[in-house]
């Protein structure tokens, strides 16, 4: 109220050559904003009041002028339409702010939840580990039991893998900070390929020279781990993965090839879902995580995703992209 008496008294000493007409729209919108729509209509109509007053629009509208009747009229309807708005804005900034309040909160509990899940999940899996270990060196075992060992043994494995995943991707989806820094793609390559289980199967192929790009080399590497996993888990056992470094326009990435079981064309939209599932993978290992958790660290490096296959049978091809640093 005391803005408007300020620009009422402006108003009329500067006289009618300085126009301050505009300027009473804002302690009409201000009073919308923070006191609401009653509030804002109320100084809406003392702004059209102290308008009239210091134009001296009174006594012509007391003589019954139409064209002042009309035109404090309008400008009334000016100040009612800009208070309302102001209103609706405010209401919906404040919904929009308990909303995203409400998400944060919910992104908070389901992070603490799958902390939770993951600990347990970890814990169990270890438990078994060291379970097996203790079976396992038993004299008396004969072959089979020592083959359901070695398979509770590949389940445990399995449910640390799950774990890692899925904390993994927990972070990614509340937002990853990335530790960027220069890498080269080769060294990633002989990293990953070096850790693997099945190491002996990979055909790793890199290239004279470095393939420079501005990545996180943990997260990268775990990227690339699952597509590698993901290759040896789903050809034949005596097969050979390739694991190649490549460029493409600018880009550098890595390609992991495979002869299992293949896609078709129409499955590949499903390939990088989460918990995406293909034909014929039912009796396969995995939560359908691994594509989905690599196209979320390849993507959150402005980097892409790609899968091909010459059909069911055929063998696949994945690979990633990222800008070339060099």
């Amino acid at each position: 109220m005391a803005a408007l008496a300020v620009i009422g008294i402006a108003d009329y000493v500067s006289g009618p050559d300085v126009e301050l007409r505009p300027l009473y729209l804002v302690p009409v919108l201000t009073a919308a904003w923070y006191g609401g729509r009653v509030m804002g209509l109320l100084m809406a109509v003392a702004a059209t009041i102290s308008l009239m007053f210091a134009n001296d629009y009174v006594g012509t509208l007391l003589r019954g002028g139409a064209i002042s009747v009309f035109n404090n009229g309008s400008r009334l309807l000016t100040y009612v339409i800009g208070a309302l708005l102001a209103t609706q804005l405010r209401n919906q900034a404040d919904a929009l702010t308990g909303k995203t309040q409400a998400l944060l909160r919910e992104s908070a509990l389901r992070e603490e939840y799958i902390a939770l899940f993951v600990h347990e999940l970890r814990h169990s899996a270890a438990a078994m580990s060291l379970a097996v270990a203790t079976l396992s060196s038993s004299p008396r075992l004969v072959d089979d039991e020592r083959a359901y060992l070695a398979r509770l043994h590949e389940q445990a494995r399995n449910l640390e893998q799950l774990a890692t995943q899925l904390l993994a991707i927990g972070r990614i989806e509340s937002g990853l900070r990335l530790n960027i820094v220069d890498v080269d793609l080769r060294d990633i390559v002989t990293r990953v390929a070096a850790g693997s289980l099945e190491a002996e199967r990979l055909d790793v192929r890199v290239p004279d020279k470095p393939a420079r790009a501005q990545a996180d080399p943990e997260e990268l590497g775990r990227a690339l781990d699952n597509y590698v996993r993901n290759a040896l888990s789903y050809s034949p056992k005596e097969s050979r993965v390739g694991v190649e470094v490549i460029r493409r326009d600018g880009h550098v990435g890595v390609e992991v090839s495979d002869t299992g079981i293949g896609f078709a064309s129409e499955e590949v939209s499903q390939l990088f879902r989460k918990y995406g599932r293909l034909r014929g993978a039912s009796s396969r290992e995995g939560a359908g995580l691994g594509l989905y958790l690599t196209k979320l660290i390849v993507e959150a490096h402005g980097g892409s995703v790609e899968a091909a296959s010459d059909g069911l049978g055929a063998g696949a091809r994945f690979r990633f992209l990222l800008p070339s640093a060099a």
